[in-house]
């Protein structure tokens, strides 16, 4: 048999877009674990990013607070904030029964 792998350049980034509020994450996963989250219309609501399981090792913002797998801030964001973050992409290996 001949097994080949795909691989898809797909980068992850998102733009999230209301009345209220707009931000922006910026990212180059899964090439590195370097990402921002730009605010693009500011105003209050609490902003939260998810800290995958897998991250053993990983860089918030020192504003916010990290609670059961989230880092968050709530507070009235200005047009233009910028929050950084890394999370540390130490490779796992994996392995698959073929049948």
């Amino acid at each position: 048999m001949l097994f080949s792998i795909l691989a898809v350049d797909i980068p992850a980034a998102a733009e999230i877009v209301n009345e209220k509020f707009a931000v922006e994450v910026i990212s180059n996963y899964p090439y590195d674990g370097k990402f921002s989250v730009v605010v693009k219309k500011g105003g209050k609501f609490d902003l939260s990013v998810r800290i995958p399981l897998w991250c053993k090792k990983y860089q918030t913002p020192d504003q916010g607070s990290v609670s059961n797998s989230y880092w968050s801030l709530s507070k009235e964001f200005a047009d233009g904030e910028r929050f950084e973050f890394e999370y540390d992409m130490v490779p796992l290996a994996a392995s698959c029964a073929i049948f």
